[in-house]
């Protein structure tokens, strides 16, 4: 047969850890608003997945194609290193060209620079203020 069970000495040694802080009913209460919680995340994270098909969404600005202008009599190499077709490299040697034999007076002007040829001034045209006849503004 099976041995008498043995009573505990002292009660306090059966009571359940959570009882002595939180009744049943607090207990029962938070298990229900963590499962909302849960089911609330859960929930989330399937809407979030399926509308992203396993992908992140880029938030992209629409294109701009912005219309500046350059003064290549005034500007330094960084600026004119923006110019499509023109790196780091090209913009010094305009700059040092300029320095060397002064101002740029038409567009025509540009070809004396090593590195500048006529498809490369055809890309930086539009970017240069002129006149119809090629002659450069300088100055605001």
């Amino acid at each position: 047969m099976d041995a008498p069970r043995k009573e505990p000495e002292n009660h306090a040694e059966i009571r359940d850890p959570l009882k002595v802080f939180l009744k049943r009913t607090d207990q029962v209460a938070i298990a229900i608003i963590l499962g909302v919680c849960a089911t609330i995340f859960v929930t989330y994270l399937g809407i979030d997945i399926r509308n992203r098909n396993g992908l992140v969404h880029i938030e992209q600005a629409e294109f701009r194609n912005l219309d500046y202008q350059i003064d290549i009599n005034a500007a330094d190499w960084p600026e004119l290193a923006n110019l499509p077709g023109i790196g780091e490299k090209l913009a010094r040697r305009i700059v040092e060209h300029r320095v060397a034999n002064g101002s740029f007076l038409t567009l025509d002007s540009l070809l004396e620079v090593n590195g500048i040829g006529e498809k490369k001034l055809e890309q930086i045209r539009r970017y240069l203020p002129h006149l119809p006849d090629g002659t450069l503004l300088v100055g605001p």
